[in-house]
């Protein structure tokens, strides 16, 4: 199977509610982007406009590689100039900035390519557990760009207390894969790190030069430099790694409840495997599984249900931390956030089309897969779920791109990002690679059920980097 193989063979476009007011303040738009990030398109908007980068406000992040139709808001000011790379519609004005409370869901319509009639068959028979069981709510690759790219989870530095550390993995961790400006900037970094005045002559204005100038003034204040990054981004970077003890106690917690009561599903990710539950006989089970929260922690979350508990601390433990620990010291700003989090959803309006004749892959056939998820939740999940050997692709393809970041050569494109049909490499649950910082490989069991979570201390606007990209 292939997927994007054309430019809009992957599509997804947010479903908003957002209250309108020809007086209002914020300048509300559509847009239309491919092959750029969210952030990049914030920073053009941004620039056209006239504006700083937080008077441009955002729903949801989106896939780079998706054809997506989102929605930002300017404060103050009105575009008068087009944007590169993006088509932009004006829909109104607003009181109040657009923020992820006002995504109501996101549709999706995925063209799979390069299917035989028994990949078909097969897909049929899962939607219908899906339709029934639903999908474990997962943070899929998107969510881990740093792992991708080989800087591992600065986070982890964070909460111990290296900060000179985490700092060196932001800003000077450059990977081949990376064909942005960016790249020469962890370059320049990396190569004169402790010389602030000669990466401060030769940064200029671009990317990181705050944290630059910063360090000049006071060089061994890696902690305070952490401050002078945009608090999206850093926020994004502390999420990552929450997502990250998320994904593993989920994972664990199914493998504990469907043992002896059913099948799992294993697909692989970045980070290790996304453990699915499958065929689910027992009535009372298939209710427990759509009633079931895992908390997203921080060091003053309080877990009553047993299970749950000992699901999350078992993951904390393999990564050397404390409930009471997970936190970050003398970084202003710089903090976890408890939130509760559903284990299972159900997508929405699921139907995979008919097959037709495939014009890119003769003797093949094509199908549509549509559905509805709420923000938060990633597509690429329920791909994975009805195509296994989707996400075994992908995972032979981040495992070369992986030893490729480090100098080990690259591996080819998978089928499902439009490559050749077989591709080498694959394996379940690998160790992410980089180092120090990259996850732990998963050593055994972790169980628990649903329970009440208390929220941790409010955080600021914006703490847990915004919804998950789709």
């Amino acid at each position: 199977m292939r997927i994007k193989q054309r430019p809009r063979d992957f599509r997804v476009a947010e479903e908003v509610k957002i209250p309108l007011d020809p007086g209002g303040e914020h300048y509300v738009y559509r847009i239309a982007k491919r092959k750029i990030t969210t952030f990049d398109a914030v920073r053009r908007l941004a620039k056209a406009a006239g504006v700083p980068l937080g008077s441009v406000s955002y729903c949801g992040l989106k896939d780079k590689q998706s054809h997506s139709l989102q929605h930002v808001s300017i404060k103050g000011r009105r575009l008068e100039a087009r944007v590169e790379g993006l088509r932009v519609e004006l829909v109104g004005r607003s009181q109040e900035a657009i923020s992820s409370g006002n995504l109501v869901r996101n549709r999706f319509a995925i063209v799979i390519r390069d299917l035989d009639s028994d990949q078909v068959t097969h897909a049929r028979r899962r939607l219908s557990m899906v339709r029934r069981e639903g999908v474990v709510r997962y943070f899929d690759d998107q969510r881990f760009g740093a792992i991708r790219y080989g800087q591992g989870f600065l986070a982890r530095d964070l909460i111990s207390g290296n900060h000179e550390q985490a700092l060196r993995r932001l800003v000077a961790t450059p990977s081949p894969l990376d064909r942005s400006e960016d790249h020469a900037v962890k370059v320049l970094f990396r190569d004169y790190w402790g010389q602030w005045d000669r990466v401060c002559q030769r940064l200029g204005a671009r990317r990181f030069a705050r944290i630059a100038q910063y360090l000049r003034k006071h060089p061994q204040d890696f902690a305070g430099a952490f401050v002078r990054m945009e608090a999206k981004e850093r926020a994004l970077h502390l999420f990552s790694y929450q997502s990250y003890i998320w994904n593993e106690s989920a994972a664990g917690l199914v493998r504990r409840l469907m043992k002896g009561k059913g099948g799992v599903q294993e697909a692989p990710y970045l980070c290790g495997s996304l453990v699915f539950p499958a065929d689910v006989a027992d009535a009372m089970l298939l209710e427990r599984l759509a009633r079931l929260d895992v908390p997203l922690v921080d060091h003053e979350l309080e877990i009553d249900d047993p299970d749950v508990r000992t699901s999350v601390l078992e993951v904390l433990q393999r990564e050397g931390l404390t409930m009471e620990g997970f936190r970050v010291r003398d970084v202003p700003g710089a903090f976890f956030r408890a939130e509760p989090r559903a284990l299972m959803v159900r997508p929405r309006q699921l139907r995979l089309g008919r097959p037709e004749p495939d014009e890119e892959n003769p003797g093949r056939t094509r199908a549509t897969l549509r559905f509805t998820l709420p923000p938060g939740c990633y597509a690429t999940v329920v791909l994975k779920r009805l195509f296994p050997e989707f996400a075994e692709e992908q995972q032979a393809w981040a495992q070369g791109r992986a030893r490729q970041a480090q100098g080990g050569g690259g591996g080819r494109k998978p089928q499902g990002e439009g490559g050749g049909r077989k591709s080498q490499g694959g394996g379940r649950g690998r160790k992410a690679q980089g180092g120090r910082g990259q996850p732990q490989r998963r050593s055994g069991k972790a169980g628990g059920r649903g329970g009440k979570q208390r929220r941790g201390r409010p955080g600021g606007k914006g703490s847990r980097g915004g919804p998950a990209k789709s």
